[in-house]
């Protein structure tokens, strides 16, 4: 048995995946919310700069593809937000914001997967130079009129406005945080491409921070703010994106040996000293880890209004996803 499948078995049967019909009630919600998420960038975007989007991709059905990107992003905010923060027409900005993160994060990760150079593709400089804008002026109704050869950078500034524009000035400094944490993500992200460079906690920093980044600016619009549950929220929302980082890596960890890719495993492999031993460590871990997100998601929802059924499930869901989705409920 792989640690793939040993993962799969044990998640299941501690109750972790959600039953086949629930997910596919949790699947169905993802996609609508996709296709929502993917109305709003054809209408920021304009025909032109959306068709551009699509070649580079590079893929086959990038239009699904995108709605899932985005529905996940979209579904994960709210799950990552729901319990911690109030839930009012603000928390959907941030829940929509939180989509176009994933999409960004996924979009940046596939066109270095194809070869092309990060610099290339946003540079540090320009990177830092947008998030040290402060004119706010970037008027998304002229999206359609900028000519680009990558789409990504456009997607950034247009990002990075939006979440300047919704951060009020009582709460700059949680902004300066979120903006701080953008900077060390595309670190993360670049660091994990060389060898000497991607230690464990550079690939922690690549799965956690993204999860961070879509959760944190939910706290802009907290009428009573608490530092304590500030805090616990940021190291939940960092656990959730390490956890995500750790099922990655199990899963991917034979292609990512096979085409040199960083992966927090490859070293017991190559070391050999991926034993059963040491693989029922990491699970029993994994599982551990499964069980302090849920329950600490659950005991922070009984605080708040209860978030509509289902959305425990999401946590669930999104794991069966990353496994390759329906097809594992067949053993």
């Amino acid at each position: 048995m792989t640690i793939k499948q040993l993962a799969w078995k044990t998640l299941r049967k501690n109750g972790i995946i959600p039953e086949k019909l629930v997910y596919r009630k949790i699947r169905g919600k993802i996609t609508a919310s996709g296709r929502l998420e993917i109305e709003r960038l054809q209408q920021d975007l304009g025909m032109r700069n959306w068709n551009l989007l699509l070649q580079q991709m590079e893929i086959n059905y990038p239009k699904d593809h995108l709605i899932r990107i985005m529905g996940f992003g979209n579904e994960l905010s709210r799950y990552a937000i729901t319990p911690f923060c109030d839930s009012n027409e603000f928390t959907e900005k941030v829940i929509s914001l939180g989509a176009r993160t994933n999409l960004i994060v996924s979009l940046f990760d596939q066109h270095i997967d194809l070869g092309n150079s990060s610099h290339s593709l946003l540079s540090e400089d320009k990177l830092q130079k947008m998030i040290k804008d402060k004119s706010h002026n970037f008027n998304r109704w002229q999206f359609p009129n900028f000519r680009t050869k990558w789409i990504l950078p456009l997607l950034v500034e247009s990002y990075l406005n939006d979440l300047k524009n919704i951060s009020p000035d009582k709460h700059h400094k949680i902004l300066k945080t979120v903006l701080s944490l953008i900077l060390i993500m595309y670190r993360a992200e670049i660091n994990t491409l060389s060898k000497n460079l991607h230690t464990g906690k550079t690939l922690n920093r690549k799965a956690a921070l993204p999860f961070v980044v879509m959760g944190l600016p939910a706290w802009f619009n907290q009428v009573a703010f608490n530092s304590a549950d500030y805090l616990f929220h940021f190291r939940w929302l960092y656990k959730l994106g390490v956890f995500f980082g750790t099922i990655d890596d199990i899963i991917d960890l034979e292609e990512d040996i096979n085409k040199n890719q960083p992966n927090q495993f490859s070293k017991l492999i190559e070391q050999n000293q991926l034993s059963e031993l040491n693989q029922t460590r990491i699970i029993q871990k994994l599982i551990s880890d499964a069980r302090w997100i849920a329950d600490h998601w659950e005991k922070k929802a009984e605080q708040h209004t209860r978030p509509s059924e289902g959305e425990p499930e999401v946590f669930g869901t999104c794991i069966v996803s990353w496994f390759g989705g329906e097809k594992n409920y067949m053993d």
